[in-house]
């Protein structure tokens, strides 16, 4: 994936750093793609800003569907009256 990355990167006429930067900075590795393409349409800021917060905003949803067996007793742990 990283690979490709760089490739698409390179073909496209990005700076050689935008690759390490955007692999610094963003989290989901489909923004990354979609960020290639908005830099070098000369996107407004606003809409990159946008466009990250849909496609990262997926995430959510993967922590809220995580099973959360032994939370109950973590929980108690944490409130618990020290002695």
């Amino acid at each position: 994936m990283g690979l490709a990355f760089g490739a698409l990167a390179a073909r496209s006429g990005l700076d050689w750093w935008w690759a390490g930067l955007s692999a610094a900075l963003v989290y989901g590795g489909s923004f990354e793609f979609l960020l290639i393409g908005m830099v070098t349409a000369v996107a407004p800021l606003a809409s990159i800003a946008v466009t990250a917060f849909l496609v990262n905003v997926r995430h959510v949803f993967y922590a809220l569907s995580f099973p959360c067996t032994g939370c109950a007793a973590v929980s108690a742990r944490r409130t618990a009256p020290t002695p």
